[in-house]
């Protein structure tokens, strides 16, 4: 029994060391000097049968954004292509090495797919610098991790802007090979993020990698990126204070004319809005193909800001226009009829007061006929008490009236113009 387990521990010994890995410097350096004293030329493809294609297995991994100037006209970001194939000219035998399983070799004395940007943003170069090598396993099998600055011209549409996203792409085109050559595969069809950082203006929203053979000649990589533009600092800092004072501009038209300072309001309020409108046209995109929805915005605000000013001076000048002065006919027409609406309605409230307590004194007949709805409306009640009530207060001259009458109107009809106008804004850029 103690000689079988012996020789059990002798047998997994043995096994344990013959698979241990103990190459030696020794043996790297054999090894470099035997894959590269054969006739090995890194200008032809691997395969021994060149009518086959070399299978490539594509990945692209994003680092970061760098650059999305919707002016320029130019997208880059920072990532690394992983790109994977096999060449069986570089395989051997671990076991005459010291159990080598794997290597790296530079660049420049290999065959790998060299690419460059098809749709660059300045000149076309070579995909990656030379300080990056690739590994090679004992099997042939190569891995290249290689990473760059990726500048791409992207056409962009700042129509909503805050609220816009764009599509950009980045074309990657293998050189010196056609379509019958390469072969990609990939076994993800979008960008890596395993180490992307998000910067503060802009987000990803999705990715995409592709592949397209072009007239039948040519293979590409196609890189696609959607980003939205963050969009709460512009609301919070900047377009939410220019709506504020707008509205608030409009309230002008209430205050009373005795009071002054009606035209000082004004003025702060137009002189805010170009000041803040100022601050967002420096955050604004320069381009005009298309111009951005938030410039006709912020157009029309500050053409309504100017109009509230020019109207509060008209009411002004018909509150303190001279008594004597006569008042035109459409005006005084048009104040007399505002003026008969109002009393209609306080007729019409009186009538609505009066059945209530009628309902409330006879609780058997719950329901008045139109008899005594007309009697009640005809109550000489409401009638003298809104007469007393004409009587107390002193009559105001006929051009105080109409300065009330264009306040009303002006402030609802402003005021009205400001809430459209914004909510046709954001209507229209809503994302």
């Amino acid at each position: 029994m103690e000689t079988t387990r012996v020789f059990v521990y002798v047998v997994v010994l043995l096994f344990c060391v013959d698979n241990v890995q103990c190459q030696t410097r020794d043996d790297v350096d054999s090894l470099y000097r035997d894959l590269f004293n054969t006739s090995y030329n890194p200008l032809s493809r691997p395969e021994y049968n060149q009518s086959k294609p070399t299978v490539i297995d594509f990945e692209f991994h994003l680092l970061s954004f760098v650059t999305i100037d919707e002016t320029k006209g130019v997208f880059s970001v920072t990532g690394f292509l992983s790109l994977k194939w096999t060449d069986p000219r570089l395989a051997w035998n671990p076991r005459d090495y010291g159990m080598t399983t794997s290597i790296i070799l530079p660049r420049n004395k290999v065959w790998k797919p060299e690419f460059i940007i098809v749709n660059p943003a300045s000149s076309l170069t070579l995909f990656g610098p030379d300080e990056f090598p690739i590994r090679y396993t004992y099997d042939g099998k190569s891995i290249w991790n290689v990473g760059d600055l990726m500048e791409a011209v992207c056409e962009y549409d700042v129509t909503k802007f805050p609220f816009d996203k764009h599509s950009c792409e980045i074309q990657l085109f293998p050189v010196g090979t056609l379509a019958h050559e390469i072969e990609f595969t990939s076994t993800r069809t979008t960008v890596g993020l395993t180490s992307f950082k998000e910067g503060g203006e802009w987000s990803l929203i999705k990715s995409e990698v592709s592949f397209q053979e072009r007239l039948g000649l040519f293979k590409l990589a196609f890189i696609d990126f959607t980003v939205r533009r963050r969009s709460e600092f512009f609301l919070v800092n900047m377009f939410a204070p220019i709506l504020i004072i707008l509205h608030l501009n409009t309230f002008v038209f209430l205050l009373p004319a005795d009071a002054g300072g009606r035209t000082e309001f004004s003025m702060t309020c137009i002189l805010s809005t170009a000041v803040f409108m100022t601050a967002v046209s420096d955050q604004l995109p320069a381009s005009s193909l298309p111009l951005s929805s938030l410039t006709y915005f912020l157009m029309n605000m500050l053409i309504l800001s100017t109009a509230v000013g020019i109207l509060n001076i008209i009411c002004l000048r018909c509150y303190f226009t001279n008594k004597t002065e006569q008042v035109p006919k459409y005006l005084s027409r048009l104040v007399a009829s505002w003026q008969s609406i109002i009393k209609n309605l306080k007729k019409w409230e009186c009538s609505r007061s009066k059945a209530s307590d009628s309902d409330r004194d006879s609780p058997e007949n719950k329901a008045v006929n139109e008899e005594q709805i007309e009697a009640i409306r005809t109550d000489e009640t409401c009638v003298s008490s809104e007469e007393k009530t004409l009587e107390e207060v002193p009559i105001e001259p006929p051009w105080r009236k109409v300065g009330h009458f264009l306040d009303i109107i002006f402030f609802v009809v402003t005021i009205t113009l400001a809430i459209l106008i914004s909510m046709i804004f954001f209507i229209s850029t809503a994302p």
